[in-house]
């Protein structure tokens, strides 16, 4: 029988839920990093932090500690998920038909659906405002820019997404440490780590949306990694490049949305940081360069 060779990739990529074939696997572990740490650079990010202060009552301290235990727990669960991507070369949702069946899985990805739904329409709001703060777009004209963006990329897929990831890590990820540096140098009051309070509820609360923030995408993390060849993606590289990039990218803005809400910031300064930290992560997609797409590939 005579082998046909695989289509040579174009602008617009063709693989959906099939498998990727040995022969159109590509990239390093190392891009996983850049792509999840970019994904989580945005102003849903930072107002996720701000519920430690403000929703759940901590103290920065007690807060700063509940979204690393959060964090780093709930990344490791996520990352073990990406390790499988190389190895099967199919989407997250495709595995999980090995452990809930074919009928099964369709719960599975009902609640997933709903579960994204509801995440897109929240950074594509809260992207749409922080755009409205520094260009003449409104809210309605910035949800409908950042649903389009973010579809192209989602058809146009998976190198297109990493190119973007890439750029957005260097350029978002320098403005929101610029800032992180300004504000825990010069835009907080004295007596800032003294205030605040502690509850174990307020405590286990934040450590839980830390957790649900990472583990929320283990529905589709492996969707990225398993266009990698599996004889050079290993299981550690492809776990902690994934792991290294989601967890940093997700704390530096949430740790700056806690101090900002602090109870030792005043009302107006509070303002001006948020706005601040929202306005730097600012995309046209939302929360991140792609705002939750999972690629067509």
């Amino acid at each position: 029988m005579e082998h046909v060779p695989s289509p040579v990739p174009g602008v617009v990529e063709h693989r959906t839920i099939d498998a990727v074939p040995a022969a159109e696997r590509h990239g390093r572990t190392r891009d996983l990093f850049t792509i999840w740490f970019s994904a989580n650079l945005g102003p849903l990010t930072v107002v996720t932090g701000a519920l430690a202060p403000t929703a759940f009552g901590l103290s920065f301290r007690w807060s700063l500690a509940a979204l690393l235990a959060g964090h780093l727990g709930g990344g490791f669960l996520m990352a073990l998920h990406s390790a499988q991507g190389p190895q099967l070369g199919v989407p997250q949702m495709i595995q999980s038909r090995g452990q809930f069946g074919s009928v099964g899985a369709l719960a599975v990805v009902v609640v997933v659906i709903v579960m994204y739904q509801g995440f897109f329409a929240s950074n594509l709001v809260v992207g749409a405002q922080s755009l409205s703060e520094v260009t003449p777009v409104g809210q309605h004209t910035g949800v409908l820019l950042g649903a389009v963006v973010s579809l192209v990329v989602a058809v146009v897929g998976y190198r297109l997404m990493h190119r973007i990831g890439t750029l957005t890590s260097w350029v978002f990820g320098a403005v929101q440490l610029a800032g992180a540096v300004w504000l825990f140098t010069g835009g907080l009051p004295d007596g800032f780590l003294a205030r605040g309070g502690f509850s174990v509820g307020g405590f286990l609360g934040v450590v839980s949306v830390g957790a649900l923030w990472q583990i929320a995408y283990a529905p589709y993390v492996s969707d990225y990694s398993r266009y990698m060849p599996a004889d050079r993606a290993g299981v550690r590289s492809t776990l902690w490049c994934t792991y290294a990039g989601c967890v940093l990218g997700s704390l530096l803005p949430m740790v700056v949305g806690a101090a900002s809400a602090s109870p030792a910031v005043t009302t107006r300064s509070r303002l001006s940081t948020v706005c601040s930290a929202t306005r730097s992560g600012s995309s046209p997609c939302g929360a991140s360069p792609w705002s939750r797409c999972s690629p067509t590939p």
